[in-house]
């Protein structure tokens, strides 16, 4: 059945917990697992041991059946009155590091599926973004806290250090299109190539062999 505490409760136990309906408490603590068919309603904080990893999801469902979905969701706005208020953000952070140790990253689909923001059905690659952002026109923004910002695309082959790969970006008010490879930029349009760029400098415009700088 029903785990309940009141309003200003603390469940607080040394094992699992577990509940074939609602646990209900303003904080709850376990060293191990917490466990529940239906609703786990904290007024507070869940609060898990340090001493091991924990895993937050679903069981899976019996028969034939499809996986079920797990939402994270933040609050909406609440107007009793006239007002205008702002839903709640869902803020997800890596761990904080200590001394010269790295601080922890933020792994969203690692090996299953794809992640999409603005759209339920991501395609194509591992991030599909869908929609626009506060203006219309834009998908997305890439911003650095400094003056210099670049989007890598990099390979097996390419490595993915600084030096490595492909690099689109902005230096001051400069736009860059960066090939950090010894090899050749590829223009293209209506899915044919038009412009080869090689690395030693020579553009060529229809043919993919120029050895001038510039040979049409």
């Amino acid at each position: 059945g029903n785990i309940s505490g009141s309003s200003t409760s603390t469940i607080n136990v040394g094992g699992n917990i577990t509940s074939l309906a609602t646990i209900t408490a303003e904080q709850l603590t376990s060293t191990d697992d917490i466990t529940a068919a239906d609703n786990v309603n904290v007024g507070d904080n869940i609060v898990f041991g340090g001493d091991q990893n924990h895993v937050i999801g679903i069981s899976t469902p019996g028969g034939n059946t499809d996986g079920r979905h797990l939402i994270i969701s933040a609050s909406d706005g609440n107007t009793e009155s006239a007002g205008n208020q702002a839903g709640g953000d869902v803020k997800i952070t890596g761990g904080k590091k200590v001394g010269s140790g790295a601080d922890g990253n933020i792994i969203l689909a690692q090996s299953i599926g794809n992640v999409g923001i603005g759209t339920t059905s991501p395609t194509i690659g591992k991030l599909h973004i869908s929609g626009s952002g506060t203006n219309a026109n834009y998908v997305s923004l890439l911003q650095t806290e400094g003056n210099i910002t670049y989007q890598k695309f990099a390979n097996q082959s390419t490595g993915v250090a600084a030096g490595d790969g492909f690099d689109i970006g902005a230096n001051g008010t400069a736009a860059y299109l960066l090939n950090r490879e010894n090899a050749a930029m590829i223009f293209a349009t209506n899915n044919t190539e038009q412009m080869r760029l090689l690395g030693g400098g020579n553009l060529g415009i229809g043919t993919t062999s120029p050895t001038k700088k510039l040979q049409e």
